[in-house]
Formats: C-alpha cells, sequence, structure tokens
C-alpha cells in the first residue's frame, strides 16, 4: 500500500506535470484503472473541507480498496500483488527451463556451419620464416653434396618394396657418423611434424599407398615439390647413403638392381640440396626478403628470409606491406624494391580488406538466415504433437520468417542472442521470455561480479516496472 512518502512525491510530481501541462492517466480496464478508480472514489467520498490535509488524503488514500474485478477475478491490491508475483514466478521457471535449453540446444546444431561460413580469408594469410637449415653449414655435407654437382638430372624409376619404419627407425638411418652433422640434422628433425619422416620414407622407398596420393607424383616432381623439397631430399639423400652400406632385406628387389637404385636416390636428391643451397645464397646475396608466396585451399603463406625478415621488421617494415605483396602478380621480392613500393602495396592491402569484410559480411548475413529458416522448420517438424499442435505449425514458421526478414546484418554477429529472438517471437510470443533473458544478460554483462540472486532481483524489479508503464498513457492537458 501507499506510504506517506510515496504520497508527498506523488503530489509533488502532479503539482509538476500540472504546471507543464502534461496529464498521466491508467490505460482503461487495467489493474492500475481500477486501483486508481478506487482511490479516487475513496478521495472524493471524503469531507471536502479536509481533502487538502495530506493526514487525510494518506488515510483515505491507503485504505483497503472496495472496489473488486480484474478481468473474471475479484482482488484488492493484495490479492493483485500475490497474482503478479505467481505470474513473474511463472515466466522465470518458463524462460529458465523451456526456453533456455531449447535456444540453446537449436544453437548448438548450427554453430559448427555459421564457424564455417564466418571464416574470412582475412585471417589466413601468414607471415612464415623459412626454416632454419644448419645442416647447410656443415663441412661433412657440403663435401658430399659437392660430388654431386654436374650430375644430370633424370626422373629415378621407384621401385623399392621396403615395408614402413617410424619416424625413430628412419631417423636412425640418416646417421651419417659426423657427430656435429648427426646432430645438427637430429634437431632439424625434431621440429617436423610426427610422422614426416615416416611419411617421406613410405614415399619414396615404398609401394605403400599414401593419403595425399604421393605415390602417385613421379621422383623429380617430389624432390622438387615447393614446400617439402629440402625435407625430402635430406632425407632421402641420407637414407639412400646410408642403405647403399646396410641393404635392407625387405628391398623387393636384387642385390645389383637395388644399389643402382640408390646410387640414382643420392644423386638426384643431392642436386636437390645443391638447389636450395644455391637458393639460400643468392636470396641473401641479391637480398630477397621474399622468398616465395603460395596460395593452397584459401590459405596464403609468405615465406620470408628470416636473416632480412628480422632486420627489415627492425627498421620499421609492416607485415602489411607483404600483404599487400602477395595481391601483386609477378612482384619483386627484393627488398628494395618492396620499400620503394611499400606505400602502394599498403594502400593495396587496406583496400583488399574494405573489399573482403563488406563481402565476408554480406555473403554471412544471407547465408546465416538461410541456415537458420531450413533449420528452424527441421527443428518444428520433429516436434511431436504434444509440443507443438500439428494445425499450429505453419503459423509459427510464418512467424519465424517475418522476424526473420527484419534481422539486420550485425545480428549475425551474435547468434545466440538471434535465435533467442526469433524463437521466442515465433513460439513464445505470449510469454515474456525475451524481456526477461535479455534483460538478465545485459546486467550481468554490466556487472560481471554480481550473483546471479542479484541480478534476477534487478531483473524482476525492472520487469515489474515495464509492466507497471504498460498501464499508463501520457499526453497534453
Amino acid at each position: 500500500m501507499l506510504n506517506k512518502k510515496a504520497l508527498d512525491s506523488a503530489v509533488a510530481l502532479t503539482d509538476y506535470l500540472d504546471e507543464k501541462g502534461i496529464l498521466v492517466v491508467a490505460v482503461k480496464g487495467s489493474p492500475l484503472d481500477v486501483l486508481t478508480q478506487h482511490c479516487l472514489n475513496r478521495v472524493s467520498a471524503a469531507d471536502s473541507t479536509e481533502i487538502f490535509d495530506n493526514d487525510k488524503l494518506f488515510d483515505c488514500a491507503t485504505s483497503i480498496c472496495s472496489v473488486k474485478g480484474y478481468d473474471e477475478h475479484g482482488v484488492d491490491l493484495q490479492e493483485l500483488t500475490k497474482k503478479v508475483s505467481e505470474s513473474v514466478r511463472n515466466h522465470l521457471a518458463h524462460a529458465r527451463t523451456i526456453v533456455v535449453p531449447e535456444v540453446t540446444h537449436f544453437v548448438d546444431n548450427i554453430t559448427p556451419v555459421i564457424d564455417e561460413i564466418s571464416r574470412s580469408p582475412l585471417h589466413e594469410i601468414e607471415i612464415v620464416q623459412n626454416a632454419s637449415y644448419g645442416f647447410m653449414l656443415e663441412p661433412a655435407l657440403l663435401d658430399a653434396l659437392e660430388k654431386y654437382k654436374d650430375v644430370s638430372v633424370l626422373d629415378v624409376t621407384m621401385n623399392f618394396c621396403h615395408g614402413t619404419r617410424t619416424d625413430e627407425q628412419v631417423l636412425a638411418l640418416m646417421k651419417t657418423g659426423s657427430v656435429t652433422l648427426d646432430e645438427t640434422v637430429a634437431i632439424y628433425c625434431s621440429k617436423l611434424s610426427a610422422g614426416t619422416l615416416q611419411h617421406v620414407w613410405e614415399t619414396m622407398f615404398t609401394n605403400i599407398p599414401q593419403q595425399d596420393g604421393d605415390e602417385f607424383k613421379t621422383f623429380q616432381k617430389l624432390i622438387n615439390e615447393e614446400l617439402y623439397s629440402v625435407c625430402r631430399s635430406l632425407i632421402t639423400f641420407l637414407v639412400a647413403k646410408n642403405l647403399l652400406a646396410n641393404p635392407q632385406e625387405d628391398a623387393g628387389l636384387p642385390l645389383a638392381t637395388y644399389n643402382d637404385l640408390l646410387q640414382q636416390y643420392v644423386e638426384q636428391s643431392a642436386l636437390g640440396l645443391l638447389r636450395a643451397k644455391y637458393r639460400l645464397e643468392l636470396a641473401d646475396k641479391i637480398g630477397y626478403l621474399v622468398d616465395k608466396v603460395v596460395k593452397k585451399d584459401g590459405f596464403v603463406k609468405i615465406y620470408v628470409n628470416p636473416t632480412l625478415y628480422k632486420k627489415w621488421i627492425n627498421e620499421g617494415g609492416d607485415n602489411e606491406v607483404l600483404f599487400g605483396l602477395s595481391l601483386v602478380p609477378n612482384a619483386s621480392y627484393k627488398v628494395s624494391d618492396i620499400n620503394e613500393n611499400s606505400l602502394n602495396l599498403k594502400a593495396n592491402w587496406q583496400r583488399h580488406v574494405v573489399m573482403t569484410e563488406s563481402i565476408v559480411r554480406l555473403k554471412k548475413y544471407n547465408k546465416v538466415r538461410d541456415i537458420l529458416s531450413i533449420e528452424f522448420q527441421t527443428y518444428i517438424q520433429g516436434l511431436s504433437s504434444s509440443e507443438l499442435p500439428f494445425e499450429n505449425r505453419e503459423q509459427v514458421i510464418n512467424r519465424f520468417n517475418k522476424s526473420l526478414e527484419c534481422t539486420k546484418s550485425d545480428e549475425v554477429d551474435n547468434i545466440y542472442q538471434l535465435v533467442l529472438k526469433l524463437i521466442c517471437h515465433a513460439r513464445y510470443p505470449q510469454t515474456s521470455a525475451y524481456f526477461i533473458l535479455t534483460t538478465l544478460d545485459k546486467i550481468k554483462k554490466e556487472n560481471p561480479t554480481m550473483q546471479i540472486k542479484e541480478a534476477a532481483a534487478i531483473m524482476t524489479a525492472q520487469y515489474i516496472a515495464n509492466w507497471v508503464g504498460s498501464m499508463f498513457r501520457v499526453s497534453s492537458i
């Protein structure tokens, strides 16, 4: 019921509104209207000579209402409070136990697809520093390679039928007897992905099928592949030399044929390593900052000379310049040319970013809406008649699609909130689940350390205030 402080505040507010010519009235037939009419009746029944006595006015306005009637129920203010409390509890329970699990289940089903279409090509570009080939500085290896610098290039027939070997077994077959070379090779191999040594062994020395189809490539194709040439050449060279001295019984070839084939492996893989050595020396001599740009399956990798790259960055180099370089066909990779064109290259990349983000956002917006529409129809069809009567399904789907059509582009960035809105509007328009859950979420975000019970209490106060506010209208006198 009212207290004197509240009544005094109301009188002051009434004077202010009256002065401004503003009229506040209860919506006809609402609970607020019923209670207001009763208070007015009680006030008008008071003696006119005493009506402006605040104490008398307070006693009159706060007495138990004699007027009854809210819908078909007779209620006074205490009964109305009880009914509102029950309604709020029911709405909270429904939102927590029905709506939240339904929305969560729906979001979990579509999240993998949403994540995939949300992938931006701008995030799939990276700078990769070329591996450090310490073994290229080892005299024992360089001396061995120099013997084959004048060998003719030829494609080797790959007829080995060895069984498989583990990474550890392959590494053992790469031993040379030189302590420093073996240690440097071991360090290099330790940085390779698990299974790499075994994969190269199976590709080059067996007829075991490979998942990537490498067994169908020629020897020269394998030994010169852009990303794997050094790794494959090193493993093949060292293993083939070891096998010449220690033939394996599972080769599946006569010894003479076996040795001839191994000798060809040694020569051609040595050429592969020499080519890599010459490229590294040329890059340092001429000043090639970028070694190569590899584009594959939507990913872009810019391989750089680690020594020059570190120096370039320390002198103020910007990766966006290299990103812009990746967009230019037949671009010069020399550090001097890159620096000369750095402003244009960076601007080129920034224009690309703006255009790509716009395209990605539009594609995501359209695809997300399509996915939500299809998924919701599938979801509705999977409900039992007790969960949703068949005669109501078309109406629910129409509400969902109508709400989906009004979705703004930025809403697809928060899938949970979007699905919550769509499902509440389509499935539970007669409840306050959307207001309750979004208000609670907002309160928690604004007050991260607040306990959920405190947040729920604030949300409930806002919910009731919103309900009471819906029962009066403001107009000019």
